[in-house]
């Protein structure tokens, strides 16, 4: 018997991993059923697999992904850029 180890993800986890994928999105995959997955309780459940699968369209994340995930297995957030000020386009300093 085959006995591979398979990451199962919420959907806060895996809207985390994917840039650009809000958690809305995600459950809106989960709940048309773009997205297989899985309930445990309350909580829809995705194999990572399946992520990238309907996301990317085959088994194995994009390079930049894959790298990523190596490099943080635990999935610690990111710092995130801010980008400008809270001034408004007419405001002069």
């Amino acid at each position: 018997m085959n006995t591979t180890n398979r990451r199962v993800l919420t959907i806060k986890e895996a809207a985390k991993l994917i840039d650009g994928l809000t958690e809305y999105r995600i459950r809106q995959m989960c709940i048309s059923g773009q997205l297989p997955c899985f309930m445990a309780g309350k909580k829809y459940l995705i194999a990572e697999e399946n992520l990238y699968k309907a996301v990317f369209g085959g088994g194995e994340p994009p390079l930049a992904v894959r790298s990523e995930v190596s490099e943080n297995p635990q999935n610690t957030p990111r710092p995130q850029m801010t980008v400008g000020t809270n001034t408004r386009g007419g405001d002069v300093a």
